[in-house]
Parts: C-alpha cells; sequence; structure tokens
C-alpha cells in the first residue's frame, strides 16, 4: 500500500470515529499545524490596539510559557494590559465567551483576571484579540502551599451558582482551537494529532502507538458527572495561575465553561504534583513501572503499576486498599507500597506481570 494509500484509509478511520464527513476528516488531520500556530506581528498589535481603544502603547513582549500569541502592553498612558490575539482558527464567538465569563467572575468577586475595558474583543488580522488587566504577581509557591491557593481557588470556582452568561460547555483545553467545549472535545483533538503523524510511525513503534490510540478512543470524558463553572485548564504554572499582593487569581480562561468537576481537579492534582518512575522492559514494553509520586506536603508516595488478567484485576480492585485502576490501560492495575506491604503477593503479581508479555521460551525458565 502507497503512503498516500495509507493515509487515505486514516482519513477515512478518522471520519468514521469523530463523525466527520471524508473532506472535513482530512482538513481537520492537514490543517492542524496552522491551526495551532499562530504569531502576530508584536508592531502591528501594538497599532491596532492604538487605533482601537485610542491609548498609547509603547512595547508588546510575549508573556506566556507556551503560547505566542499572548503579550503584555505596556502603555505610556496607563497600567499594563495583556493582548492575546487567538489564532484565526478560533471563531470571534468563543472569545466573546471568554469575556462574558470574565464578566461574571467579577460580579461574583472572584479572584480572576479583569477585562480592560467594557468591549474587550476586538477583530485584527483575521484573529479575535481579548484585553484584560495585567496581574501584577509571582509565582505560586511550591509544597502543600500551592496545593492548598489551588484548591481554594477551585472549590471557590464550583461553587458558584449557575448563570447563562457562563453556561458555555467548557473544560476541554483547546489546543486545537477548532476543538473547544467539554472535555470530550480534547479527546477527539488527540485523535486528530495521532492520525496526522500515523503514516510516519516507525514499524518498531507501531504497537505502543495502537495502544495509545486505543486508549485516547477509550478514554471516559466525565460526561453524566456532577457539573459546575470550569477555569478547564487550572494548573500552577504562571500561565494560569499568580500569586498578586491580594493573594493567588487565576488567569487564562480560554477553557473555561460548564462541565465535570472532575475534570478541573483532575489538572490540578497532575499539575501541582510530581513524580519520577523507573521502568521495567520485556520486549521493549513495560510489565513493571515502580512510580516516586510526590504529594502535596512533598512527602513521596511509592506506587507499582503491573499488568494482571481480567479475572485477576477485578478481584484486586474488588478488595479496595490498596490497589486502584490504572490510567495507562485496562489490563493493568496500581498497587500503594505502604510499611504493610505483602512483599511475597508483590512478587507473585511481578512475576505474572512479567508472564503476560514475556515469550515462552522466557516464561520457561520461571517454572
Amino acid at each position: 500500500m502507497t503512503r498516500d494509500a495509507s493515509f487515505k484509509k486514516v482519513v477515512r478511520r478518522h471520519a468514521g470515529e469523530t463523525g466527520q464527513r471524508y473532506t472535513e476528516a482530512l482538513t481537520d488531520l492537514q490543517g492542524l499545524g496552522a491551526r495551532m500556530h499562530h504569531e502576530p506581528v508584536p508592531e502591528r498589535l501594538l497599532a491596532h490596539l492604538r487605533d482601537r481603544y485610542g491609548i498609547d502603547p509603547v512595547a508588546a513582549t510575549k508573556l506566556s510559557v507556551h503560547k505566542t500569541y499572548v503579550f503584555r502592553i505596556d502603555r505610556d498612558d496607563g497600567s499594563p494590559w495583556v493582548a492575546r490575539a487567538f489564532p484565526p482558527a478560533r471563531p470571534r464567538a468563543g472569545v466573546e465567551g471568554d469575556a462574558a465569563i470574565l464578566r461574571f467572575l467579577e460580579r461574583q468577586a472572584y479572584p480572576a483576571e479583569r477585562l480592560a475595558v467594557d468591549d474587550a474583543v476586538s477583530d485584527f488580522d483575521g484573529s479575535a484579540v481579548l484585553v484584560t488587566r495585567f496581574v501584577e504577581g509571582v509565582q505560586l509557591p511550591d509544597g502543600a502551599a500551592k496545593f492548598a491557593m489551588m484548591g481554594e481557588l477551585l472549590g471557590r470556582l464550583h461553587a458558584l451558582p449557575y448563570d447563562d452568561s457562563a453556561g458555555r460547555p467548557g473544560g476541554a483545553s483547546g489546543e486545537d482551537p477548532s476543538r473547544e467545549g467539554t472535555p470530550r472535545q480534547d479527546l477527539l483533538a488527540a485523535l486528530s494529532f495521532l492520525d496526522a503523524v500515523d503514516t510516519k510511525v516507525a514499524a518498531g513503534e507501531r504497537e505502543r502507538f495502537e495502544q495509545l490510540r486505543n486508549q485516547v478512543r477509550s478514554a471516559d470524558d466525565g460526561y453524566g458527572l456532577p457539573e459546575g463553572l470550569l477555569h478547564g485548564n487550572l494548573l500552577h504554572a504562571p500561565d494560569h495561575a499568580v500569586l498578586s499582593e491580594q493573594g493567588p487569581v487565576a488567569i487564562n480562561w480560554k477553557a473555561s465553561g460548564r462541565g465535570p468537576r472532575l475534570a478541573d481537579f483532575a489538572y490540578l492534582i497532575w499539575g501541582t504534583g510530581s513524580s519520577t518512575a523507573q521502568s521495567f522492559d520485556i520486549c521493549r514494553r513495560s510489565f513493571c513501572l515502580l512510580v516516586a509520586w510526590e504529594d502535596p506536603a512533598g512527602k513521596p508516595v511509592p506506587l507499582l503499576v503491573l499488568r494482571a488478567g481480567p479475572d485477576e484485576r477485578e478481584a484486586l480492585l474488588c478488595g479496595g486498599h490498596p490497589f486502584f485502576a490504572s490510567r495507562a490501560g485496562r489490563d493493568r492495575i496500581v498497587v500503594l507500597l505502604t510499611d504493610d506491604t505483602d512483599w511475597e503477593e508483590i512478587r507473585e503479581l511481578v512475576t505474572e506481570s512479567y508472564r503476560i508479555l514475556a515469550p515462552r521460551k522466557l516464561t520457561a525458565r520461571l517454572d
């Protein structure tokens, strides 16, 4: 099969799994890079803001750690602003939705960045621009204090009353500007990322690639779980929250909207913790992963991720602590290692995990 024929097959599969027509799926995959990358010319942005708002901007400095379209705007006639000139692929309606949510948060006295002006959304070179006031502050502290601050921001946000102005679907980080809304859109975007490189995957990596793709396809999007107003991407990095003189402030509300509260909590846990891992492989696949996770208090928590057959996995999970389901796949189990760990049971579980992956000539040596 030629590379062109292989790609057409990938497009047809992508269309079927995302509910798109073939031409839509083709555009989705081929235009991915162009949709995601956007780098406005700072001088043109300054001229736009000067003409649009009558201010005297003197410098546009890239502000975001990850996004090339976020600028600090220093002014000769007032306090600095932040200008986000989003990629043209992001609809203006989405940016207007950001502004509506920021107005709601201000009415609720929630600690978020504030709009710079009432009419905070404008059109510039084919993209929509949102202007907010720059929040003076520093990065959040490490350890338990950071976790407590982020948890308070999240708890207050999820407790806010429902309001139609902040009722759009939210929770997807929107790395692909054409995929905004609930966390389901993040999963569809992830499929696009994978399918866009499908024909470039080396033969030796094909199995691992398909495993990852299947994990994305089968991932739970949180539909039906309790909902609230989400930030959508509340991490500890300065792109998402800063510590001002008045306390922690949440910024960057592009992914905000109504969605499953658990999605926000998952981002917080992932963004405020850290881990190191050691994988033990057979045939280039992991049968045992030892993870040292750092909890909010800075204490290391050792975890073991193992393979398990369906019946054994179900039995272990039914027993509860110290066994937990793994996000790495439905054929794996997580074991929390403590002072009370039964190491003979661990030896048996590691051995069985090895047997699942190892060739017969190697497993025969265990008998």
